[in-house]
């Protein structure tokens, strides 16, 4: 598959509300939203415009959203929850 290349890497991430959970990503990053009226169940968390924009986060509204449990349960999770139930970690470069 020579001269296809990947020039951004998305995570998107399953929840009740897109929007909301959008925002909060893009204000604990410092990144911005960008989403289409026509899709409303999907919006985009981007870096600044001017930086790098090779990974973006994708919040997908779904309407039976299960939310992990914590520390243990049906639908496990292994490490800290956002505001809907998704793993992740801080870190600092």
């Amino acid at each position: 598959m020579a001269g296809i290349t990947a020039r951004r890497v998305v995570v998107a991430l399953d929840c009740p509300d897109a929007r909301v959970l959008a925002e909060f990503y893009a204000a604990m990053l410092g990144w911005r939203i960008r989403d289409d009226a026509e899709y409303s169940d999907w919006v985009d968390v981007l870096p600044p415009d001017g930086e790098p924009g090779a990974f973006a986060l994708a919040c997908q509204t779904v309407p039976d959203f299960r939310a992990p449990t914590w520390p243990e349960g049906p639908v496990p999770t292994q490490v800290h929850l956002d505001p809907v139930g998704h793993p992740f970690c801080f870190c600092e470069e």
